[in-house]
């Protein structure tokens, strides 16, 4: 699908974050958006994702504008720089969380976070919470190497 952007524009008070961004991304394109921190790369993703709703310009996804419409409505994704599970949920939970908001069929998103897991070599750890995942002992020794202590 093709992505436009047309005059994107966002302001916090009296920060212009982005002002006037418009581009255009041919299917099956690969785009890297660069540039200084506080330029409004992230701002100007999270408007394409409808995570922050821009003061004025528009979205549109293979023809169609999304502007108005929910993240969760928009058949994209956004991919964070630091990806961020979510703490409150099972390693399960957060697998599948995108299909659940699809509103893929309880089978059909079962059936996907299993292979998922198995995939990851993670069968059976699926109910843990992420911060329980590591599973690995506490420390009992020092973290340096012999010759360094």
């Amino acid at each position: 699908m093709s992505l436009q952007v047309d005059r994107l524009r966002k302001a916090y008070g009296d920060l212009v974050a982005v002002d006037d961004v418009s581009l255009h991304l041919a299917p099956g394109s690969l785009t890297a958006v660069l540039g200084p921190s506080g330029c409004g790369k992230s701002t100007t993703l999270e408007m394409i994702a409808g995570l922050i709703t821009p003061d004025a310009g528009t979205v549109s996804i293979g023809g169609t504008d999304v502007t108005g419409l929910a993240p969760e409505r928009r058949p994209l994704s956004l991919v964070f720089q630091k990806p961020l599970l979510f703490p409150h949920l099972s390693v399960e939970r957060n697998i599948g969380f995108g299909l659940r908001m699809r509103r893929e069929p309880k089978a059909a998103v079962a059936a996907r976070v299993a292979a998922m897991l198995d995939r990851v070599q993670l069968v059976g750890l699926g109910s843990r919470r992420v911060q329980e995942l590591s599973g690995a002992p506490p420390p009992t020794c020092s973290p340096l190497p012999p010759r360094w202590r």
